[in-house]
């Protein structure tokens, strides 16, 4: 391994919730900055990493962004993240290649969502998440770049540490379930249907 390069160096703020992508051939990190409890995303210049743009603020109302997930959309990078503030779920796209800009953030689930994790799902992005009321639950925008978002769907019972990915044309989760590793897959392409 080559040495590590400070991408952020912020003076007392902090970092955490880190979650890291190719965007546009380069590497990308969306965080979470405190104690601005700001979601905010970089990205490298080159396409080793060797050095990095200035932070970008995606969204800075309210205590914004303490999990996330970044992927690349029809295009484009996307964020899927809490908003501990409001108590929701949100969703936000930029509106370049690069995500030197960012659209308006879109509230996917109106019940707080933590530990996103955002994948694109035949098509169209997708969430899995955890609710704090309990469940497992995975979301699918209605279109390709995710301005509208269906109605969330259970696919597991309880959970944390989410992952989503894409396993035989079939959008899947694994998770930790009461000191247990788990995996659940749907029942179809869209993950309309699971088994929780």
């Amino acid at each position: 391994w080559g040495a590590a390069v400070n991408v952020v160096t912020s003076g007392s703020d902090s970092f955490s919730y880190l979650s890291f992508a190719v965007v546009n051939g380069n590497p990308a990190i969306a965080y979470f900055e405190y104690p601005a409890w700001d979601l905010k995303y970089v990205r490298a210049t080159d396409a080793n990493g060797t050095a990095w743009s200035a932070p970008v603020a995606v969204d800075t109302v309210g205590n914004v962004g303490r999990t996330c997930s970044l992927t690349v959309v029809n295009g484009q990078p996307a964020i899927s993240y809490e908003d501990f503030s409001a108590g929701t779920l949100k969703y936000i796209r930029a509106i370049d290649a690069n995500g030197a800009a960012w659209g308006t953030p879109v509230v996917v689930d109106a019940t707080q969502g933590w530990q996103p994790a955002l994948a694109v799902v035949n098509g169209r992005p997708a969430i899995g998440y955890a609710r704090p009321s309990g469940g497992i639950w995975f979301v699918r925008a209605n279109d390709a770049n995710g301005t509208a978002w269906g109605t969330p769907v259970m696919a597991g019972d309880y959970g944390s540490d989410i992952s989503l990915q894409i396993v035989n044309d079939t959008p899947a989760m694994t998770f930790i379930a009461n000191a247990r590793l788990q995996y659940a897959r749907a029942a179809d392409a869209n993950g309309d249907n699971w088994n929780p």
